[in-house]
């Protein structure tokens, strides 16, 4: 979500990245995928509470990762980059300001949003560049021992400040913004561009028929959100190229705030 500490975060970003700071965005990104992301994973298993239309529409994002990953087969820092960006958005920090703004369902929105987050954190570690890693990424573990303690009737209370902490540590990576930006990543390349094909018209329209069944708008806000920023930490823990990843995420984010703030004023209207 939006708000004065994530803003300060990204703000701060843009003058770290041009200092020595600028080297630690690897030791950033491996806390926030292996020792952050498993703690909102397991929480997201805890308190998932989803309808089949939910669940159905995120899948789909396998559908158009596995577009890239046959084109780019050959070349794994491109596959993993273009497979990430193309088909997980940013459904937390844009997604739900957007479903509000849309008049969707924030409750739909959040759903989406976890099963999006299992699917995402679990392919980028099958796809992994890395030689000798391990494949199983520590979130999905955790998100399914969460939905297996949801069945129970085990208290958590005790250890409920973890989700809280774990939620603020993760807009840190609205730092990596600001730590690998330069003037190139804001870039409408060829790749940049088909990247941004699969993203907002290949996945809404995949997202569409159930739309059309479930009536429910969060679905195609949610699909045609620009690449989640945390894809810029996948691309450095599991080798995929950095560079494109980061230009993605950059350029159709700000390109997706024109159309975005155009919708808004209209459904307002």
């Amino acid at each position: 979500m939006v708000d004065v500490w994530s803003l300060a975060l990204i703000a701060l970003g843009f003058p770290l990245g041009a200092t020595r700071f600028r080297k630690y965005s690897k030791h950033l990104s491996i806390f926030l995928v292996y020792i952050d992301a498993p703690i909102l994973g397991f929480w997201a298993g805890v308190e998932l509470k989803a309808q089949l239309h939910s669940v159905l529409a995120p899948s789909l994002a396998l559908l158009v990762a596995f577009i890239p990953i046959v084109l780019f087969r050959d070349d794994c820092p491109k596959r993993g980059a273009f497979a990430i960006t193309s088909a997980f958005g940013n459904t937390i920090f844009l997604g739900i300001p957007a479903t509000l703004a849309l008049g969707g369902s924030v409750d739909s929105a959040l759903v989406y949003a976890m099963v999006t987050t299992f699917i995402h954190y679990t392919l980028a570690a099958i796809i992994s560049c890395k030689e000798g890693k391990a494949r199983i990424q520590p979130f999905t573990v955790t998100f399914l021992l969460g939905l297996l303690l949801s069945t129970s009737n085990i208290s958590l209370e005790s250890i409920e400040w973890t989700k809280r902490i774990g939620a603020e540590l993760s807009k840190l990576g609205l730092l990596l913004l600001g730590l690998n930006f330069n003037r190139e990543v804001v870039r409408l390349s060829k790749d940049v561009m088909l990247i941004g094909l699969l993203k907002h018209v290949a996945l809404p329209l995949l997202t569409l028929p159930i739309f059309l069944m479930s009536k429910d708008l969060t679905l195609l806000i949610e699909s045609s959100m620009p690449p989640a920023f945390m894809n810029i930490a996948l691309a450095m823990v599991y080798g995929y190229d950095v560079t494109l990843t980061t230009q993605a995420v950059i350029t159709l984010t700000v390109l997706w705030i024109f159309p975005f703030a155009i919708l808004s004023v209209l459904f307002h209207k």
